[in-house]
């Protein structure tokens, strides 16, 4: 998992996993946080409420696996690794963090990645929305072929129209 947290404007959070030789994206804009909260909020929380968004989103391809988390925090990759935090709130998500995957029976180790090579990092930008491209077999050809065939090093796949045959 690689998950990344900016706060730009407003906060955001990304992530991409691959399972299974398939890669899944999320990228969430937290503009519902009340201002209370986003008063008190600091980009290490968003870095752990992407971890816990990435398990929560995730949580059944997660089961009975090893879990390799790479974040660009190093000190939510500590906090997450030996359970301690100076902040109430992001010990909070972590405890939550570590309850899920207690409960599909999965081990999570944390490592650092630099942010230059971290893809969920493209995720988190306020650019993102705006940078929506839709493609398909006769519009944008080319984006098309590289992404259905590119395990997500095009971009993520934010929705696919499948057309089904019948087989008998």
């Amino acid at each position: 998992i690689f998950t990344d947290a900016a706060d730009i404007s407003q906060p955001y959070i990304g992530g991409c996993i691959m399972v299974d030789g398939v890669v899944y994206g999320f990228s969430v804009k937290l503009d519902t946080l009340p201002p209370e909260i986003r008063r008190a909020s600091h980009i290490g929380i968003y870095e752990v409420l992407a971890v816990l968004y990435a398990v929560i989103v995730f949580l059944p391809l997660l089961k009975r696996r090893r879990i390799y988390s790479f974040i660009d925090n190093t000190g939510n990759i500590f906090g997450l690794a030996k359970g301690m935090c100076s902040c109430i709130f992001s010990l909070s998500i972590m405890l939550l963090i570590y309850a899920l995957l207690g409960e599909i029976d999965s081990l999570a180790y944390y490592l650092y990645v630099n942010t230059k090579i971290n893809p969920a990092d493209k995720l988190t930008r306020i650019e993102c929305e705006e940078k929506i491209l839709k493609c398909s077999k006769k519009k944008n050809k080319k984006v098309f072929s590289l992404t259905i065939g590119g395990f997500g090093l095009t971009g993520v796949i934010l929705t696919v129209s499948l057309q089904l045959k019948r087989i008998r």
